[in-house]
């Protein structure tokens, strides 16, 4: 089906879902590739049954755009061993910035396609990683020589990593599927995310970061609200996965 002067057609929206096309009201007057599609998205808290997706969102996030990142070197030759190791620390008694509960995720049709997390520092922090992480490599046996090369290996994220803010809800592991990307959807969960610290907890502030130069995240962390608050440059963040360090976006109550 072509349309060559959709702005012309005042009731035109096509909205494809799988198999089907559903004609229904435009609304906006507006190209379909202009309209914010957002609204057809519902979101929900994450569930223990999302795990599969969840590495997803955070594989990808940690990545930004580049073929590695934090979550590709715990285990860089196993793939399954990655996976198990995240997974335990996503359901680990000592809630950290990997606990599935933390999740919020926009589905399309049922279908999981774009989430990201939110903690709050006096609950979750640095602390908590720690010992989430060290709890994770015990429960997985890894010798003792395993554990220093795991260490020497996300050592160049943990250095150039900006560190949390006290009394700050934090958002992090921000993805979704490429074909929903740019629709609206990721602004939806964004504000989301962000109302749901400022309404639950005392927090003084929201924080974000975000590898430098990865514009499109930038650009989106903006739009929701976030603004500049520092940064942390590594040369050996650089060498290991592309960016030249971290930056650190925030928004006051």
């Amino acid at each position: 089906m072509v349309i060559h002067n959709i702005n012309s057609i005042y009731f035109l929206q096509i909205i494809v879902r799988k198999y089907t096309c559903v004609i229904l009201t435009n609304p906006f007057n507006k190209p379909l590739c202009e309209i914010d599609m957002s609204n057809e998205i519902t979101m929900r808290k994450a569930e223990k049954t999302d795990a599969d997706f969840i590495f997803w969102i955070m594989k990808t996030a940690a990545r930004s755009g580049m073929p590695k990142g934090f979550i590709d070197v715990l285990f860089p030759q196993d793939k399954q061993r990655n996976f198990d190791f995240v997974k335990t620390m996503m359901f680990s008694d000592i809630k950290s910035l990997f606990h599935y509960s933390n999740f919020i995720i926009a589905e399309a049709d049922g279908i999981p396609v774009a989430g990201m997390s939110g903690y709050y520092t006096p609950e979750v922090n640095s602390d908590n990683f720690r010992a989430c992480f060290i709890d994770a490599q015990d429960k997985l046996s890894l010798a003792d020589e395993e554990k220093v090369a795991m260490g020497d290996r996300i050592g160049a994220f943990v250095g150039c990593f900006p560190g949390l803010l006290e009394n700050a809800w934090v958002v992090e592991w921000v993805a979704a599927k490429p074909e929903f990307r740019g629709k609206g959807i990721i602004n939806k969960l964004l504000k989301t995310i962000i109302s749901q610290g400022l309404n639950e907890t005392d927090c003084e502030v929201v924080q974000i970061a975000l590898a430098k130069g990865n514009t499109p995240a930038k650009k989106a962390y903006t739009k929701a609200g976030f603004s500049f608050y520092d940064e942390k440059l590594s040369e050996d963040f650089k060498r290991e996965f592309g960016y030249p360090g971290m930056e650190r976006l925030t928004i006051n109550r």
